[in-house]
């Protein structure tokens, strides 16, 4: 048997569903052989990738990637020649003037030997700001092409076999054209109706294949597949009005929630659900001697940056206390569609030197280590995993009334508060009671989950897979 988790394109700077797919991957990897990532994008680098994520202990060395673009055969390998060119060196990177000055390629390397090549781009002679087209290559072997027309919008992506195209995937906004080569013949074709084929070439009926909910059309990949097919529901059903996901509810065997009273929910409004249902929140890892005199006269919110996530209002929140409490920082780690909403109401509250809007982070935990307190709020949230790893931390969390992570992880004014949405006085009143008796709700937080252990979640995700 083989366990296969699917994923769009692997990144070590991923959120929370992504982060969790990880960590699932790693503990079956302890007790199953064959635990393998099936990933569907057009990485240039999927080995450079995969080697950072094992350095830095995001997946296991037992954890395998597969790439369906990269699974294409390819032999030519890459030559650099750079006569009667001008080149710039830099660490990892060379830039290439032509015989007449013009800047016309770039080439990206995996590490400062330069030894292995991640992608060429040639640039636009007119217009040397704009890519003409890229060679992502894997192995120094050219594996795709992809040509960009950036004033229409339009692409085409060349997958490369045999040294020859083998499929090319026009892409113009939400429109994708798909065309695939047969000797001297093209017949158009449905991307979906490849990665099928690929899919039927090694997946078995005894194989798991566990979905997530903002993967749905990976569905369609897997029709006429026969295996053990089990979806994992992330989200709250108020985002899946436009994923739709509960929808496909009938052609999985097996269905999985973060929380208990979502599935006690969904399993009785929602008709279409009729088979297995499943209950696996995420874990925490359990950290011995937090040193509390580490902590920081910091407040801090990890999370993506999107309207749902009602950054805005922590910051109006903030502001009515800051003044009383003038030592106090505010502290925001994320990257979203919102960061420039989120500078302009810092601006516009004149919190410049309170409030800082940071960078994505690698370290969530220490930072919640060292800070008092976290700010979590949501307009919904199908579990909330930055509240799990603030509390795991013992740190205290703030968030709105919500379904439906809030409600399980938080116990009011004890490792935390549950505060009315909207209601900004009340955020600001329960910053204020943490602020003033921190000890108290710190010391609460680990004993507050410790149903979320990780052996108690391993126990169930291998009860899951039997």
């Amino acid at each position: 048997m083989k366990i296969y988790l699917l994923v769009s394109s692997i990144s070590a700077v991923r959120g929370g569903l992504t982060s969790a797919l990880y960590k699932r991957a790693n503990q079956l990897s302890k007790h199953f052989k064959d635990v393998i990532i099936l990933t569907f994008n057009t990485q240039s680098n999927i080995e450079g990738t995969e080697e950072e994520l094992k350095k830095i202990n995001k997946i296991d060395k037992n954890v395998t990637i597969k790439s369906f673009f990269h699974d294409q055969v390819n032999t030519k390998k890459f030559k650099i020649n750079l006569k009667d060119n001008y080149i710039q060196q830099g660490d990892d990177f060379t830039r290439i003037f032509n015989i007449n000055g013009i800047f016309s390629q770039y080439q990206k390397y995996t590490n400062a030997d330069k030894n292995k090549l991640q992608f060429i781009d040639y640039m636009n002679e007119v217009n040397p700001k704009i890519k003409s087209y890229r060679e992502i290559y894997r192995n120094n072997i050219k594996s795709c092409i992809i040509y960009y027309d950036e004033k229409n919008n339009e692409t085409q992506k060349i997958i490369l076999k045999n040294d020859k195209p083998f499929i090319n995937i026009m892409i113009k906004e939400d429109q994708i054209k798909t065309f695939i080569f047969d000797k001297e013949t093209v017949r158009n074709t449905n991307i979906d109706k490849e990665y099928n084929q690929w899919l039927k070439g090694f997946i078995n009926s005894d194989d798991i294949v566990f979905f997530e909910d903002n993967f749905k059309n990976f569905l369609s990949f897997f029709k006429d597949i026969d295996c053990r097919k089990i979806a994992f529901f992330h989200s709250h059903e108020k985002f899946d009005k436009q994923s739709k996901f509960l929808e496909s509810c009938r052609d999985f065997d097996t269905y999985v929630f973060l929380t208990q009273k979502q599935l006690d929910k969904i399993s009785k409004t929602n008709t279409k659900i009729s088979k297995n249902y499943f209950y696996l929140p995420h874990y925490y890892n359990e950290t011995k001697n937090i040193n509390q005199n580490l902590r920081r006269n910091r407040i801090i919110t990890i999370s993506r940056l999107t309207k749902n996530k009602c950054i805005i209002d922590s910051l109006r929140a903030f502001s009515i206390i800051s003044k009383k409490y003038p030592n106090i920082i505010y502290e925001i780690y994320g990257k979203g569609p919102e960061a420039d909403n989120i500078k302009e109401e810092i601006k516009h509250l004149g919190l410049e030197d309170k409030i800082f809007l940071m960078d994505y982070t690698q370290d969530p935990l220490k930072l919640f280590s060292e800070s008092i307190l976290s700010i979590s709020l949501s307009d919904f949230e199908g579990f909330g995993l930055s509240i799990l790893e603030s509390l795991s931390m013992s740190c205290p969390v703030i968030s709105y009334d919500v379904e439906y992570g809030p409600q399980e992880l938080i116990q009011n004014n004890i490792n935390g508060f549950l505060c009315p949405q909207n209601d900004l006085q009340s955020i600001a009143n329960a910053i204020e009671k943490i602020l003033i008796n921190s000890e108290y709700f710190q010391n609460n937080c680990i004993n507050s989950i410790q149903k979320y252990s990780l052996n108690n979640w391993e126990n169930r995700l291998l009860n899951l897979v039997k």
